[in-house]
């Protein structure tokens, strides 16, 4: 028997099995400390944040709808009901680059900034 005979099936093999495991590997990427994302923190609104809640930890999800654009310490975040900005330095990680129109949960703690508005300094996110 050839080499060629028997190389080219093992390809073959090798490149559908490389495939498979790039389709049904998970699409989700987590990012911080913690489970991910705050899997048992209840998701709310952003619209429904309040100057109230400030110090208390937080899930919301939504779209990223700006980012920075060098590094990844921060991100606007749209719900629908609502935006607000998240803050991952004090998290201890970045987010990747070019994510913006991506859906994103993020945990964090609820933070008072420039006279009313509130961010977000993130804990965990996941893409």
């Amino acid at each position: 028997m050839k080499p060629k005979t028997i190389i080219v099936p093992l390809v073959a093999i090798a490149l559908i099995a490389g495939l498979s495991w790039y389709l049904v590997r998970p699409q989700q990427e987590a990012y911080g400390s913690g489970s991910p994302a705050g899997a048992d923190q209840a998701v709310v609104k952003i619209g429904d944040l309040s100057v109230d809640q400030v110090g208390q930890t937080v899930a919301i999800e939504g779209t990223i709808k700006q980012e920075c654009p060098h590094s990844g310490c921060w991100a606007v975040i749209e719900d629908g009901s609502g935006q607000i900005r998240i803050d991952t330095q004090k998290g201890g990680f970045a987010l990747p680059l070019h994510q913006e129109g991506s859906h994103v949960r993020v945990v964090g703690e609820l933070e008072k900034i420039e006279g009313d508005a509130l961010q977000i300094s993130a804990q965990s996110a996941e893409l």
